[in-house]
């Protein structure tokens, strides 16, 4: 910023004897006390012969006296305000405004119980306070409208979403949209952009009913259950099996329908009572 500074610097003339007349007549110089010749100046020759004098001496000294006194003040001025703006920018220049994106999730499909994760890119001056809002958009679950989180560092990095956060509690998929309410720092608050989907399936639950026939069994029988799906959700069973030397059974098996199970004939050739255990695993549909 400029500044120009203008001081205008006059004479102290002294005037001819009130009451005398002048006439303007030739060009005859008029000189001052000092010497000076003024006849570009002055053209002026009074009748009366007055002459007009002036002290350039006394008259420069007053003048650079208060040119000295207003440029002192000017450039005080002008050193005040260069200092406020140099701090001013200066305090600015130490905060920049956060702005955060979105850019994915680890798992876009999760099941029931598990957590999940936003993939988020930050920018401007840690530490962030962040807002997620957490919308269920179909299926049966609930939405979270202020997820809140804190961030130390800029750059990109995963905000880990609870499973509480992402509940199914129906039979179908739950689908969630991920979005930012707010992002701030401590400039103020800043811009985000960006959303991620994810979807959250059931998880089938599993019982498992043993018929017959009575226990212990006898050698070369097949063993009888019934396998259901309560909660209705569907899907599919996985069977481990162990023998511990009993043979005929069908080993392990993986994609099996919900309803009835049979293994065997099984036979026990070692000589003394095994035991067979079973495990039945529930697998969830692909909604």
């Amino acid at each position: 910023m400029n500044t120009t500074l203008r001081l205008t610097i006059t004479e102290n003339i002294s005037s001819a004897p009130m009451g005398l007349p002048v006439h303007c007549a030739s060009n005859n110089p008029v000189t001052n006390t000092a010497g000076q010749n003024t006849s570009n100046q002055f053209h002026t020759n009074c009748t009366s012969m007055q002459t007009i004098t002036r002290n350039p001496q006394a008259t420069a000294n007053t003048n650079c006296s208060t040119f000295s006194s207003a440029r002192k003040m000017m450039i005080s001025l002008l050193m005040g305000v260069f200092v406020f703006l140099g701090l001013s920018f200066q305090g600015f220049s130490q905060c920049t405004l956060p702005t955060g994106s979105i850019t994915g999730a680890a798992n876009t499909i999760i099941c029931a119980g598990q957590g999940g994760s936003v993939n988020i890119n930050l920018t401007g001056d840690a530490p962030f306070n962040g807002v997620f809002n957490i919308a269920l958009q179909s299926g049966s679950g609930s939405s979270t409208p202020a997820f809140a989180f804190t961030a130390t560092n800029n750059g990109a990095f995963a905000v880990v979403i609870p499973a509480a956060n992402l509940t199914n509690t129906g039979t179908n998929n739950a689908v969630y949209n991920i979005s930012f309410t707010s992002l701030s720092n401590a400039c103020g608050t800043g811009t985000t952009t960006g959303f991620v989907t994810i979807t959250v399936e059931p998880v089938s639950n599993l019982t498992a009913v043993y018929n017959s026939p009575t226990q212990p069994i006898c050698n070369g029988s097949t063993p009888n259950f019934t396998i259901s799906n309560p909660n209705l959700v569907g899907g599919t069973y996985n069977v481990s099996a162990t023998y511990n030397g009993v043979t005929g059974g069908a080993g392990n098996q993986t994609g099996r329908t919900y309803g009835t199970f049979t293994d065997g004939p099984l036979f026990n050739n070692t000589g003394t009572p095994q035991t067979v255990s079973y495990t039945f695993t529930p697998i969830s549909p692909v909604l």
